[in-house]
């Protein structure tokens, strides 16, 4: 197992802030929800969404995975973690959240994702 370095999700992220879009308000964790936010996110890059396969929320904290088509994407599902602050969700770099880890170890004490989320969200076989 190994970590996801999910550099769309990072790309993503650094894109949010210039959307120009106005915030995310609705703070359900449900797949439209989360869809509605990235949408927002990807608005000025070259990718699109074009799945969202699976959604698993816990507490503040929910894991997409989601299949994205064009520039820079894999085409293949790939996780992106969100924490709900506020009345939103924020994207997260997964090198932020998810801890030190070493392959082989179980989810690492650094990490600010929940258990129940880490290994979907940060690992993937």
């Amino acid at each position: 197992m190994k970590l996801v370095f999910a550099g769309v999700a990072l790309a993503a992220l650094m894109l949010s802030g210039c959307a120009g879009s106005p915030a995310q308000t609705d703070a359900s964790c449900d797949s439209g929800t989360l869809k509605s936010t990235f949408e927002m996110i990807l608005h000025d890059s070259d990718m699109t969404l074009a799945s969202v396969d699976s959604v698993k929320c816990s507490g503040e904290w929910a894991v997409m995975h989601a299949t994205l088509t064009g520039d820079g994407a894999s085409g293949m599902s790939e996780p992106s973690i969100f924490q709900r602050v506020g009345a939103d969700w924020v994207l997260k770099a997964p090198e932020g959240v998810c801890g030190t880890y070493v392959p082989g170890d179980a989810r690492p004490n650094d990490a600010v994702v929940p258990e129940s989320l880490w290994e979907s969200g940060c690992v993937s076989a």
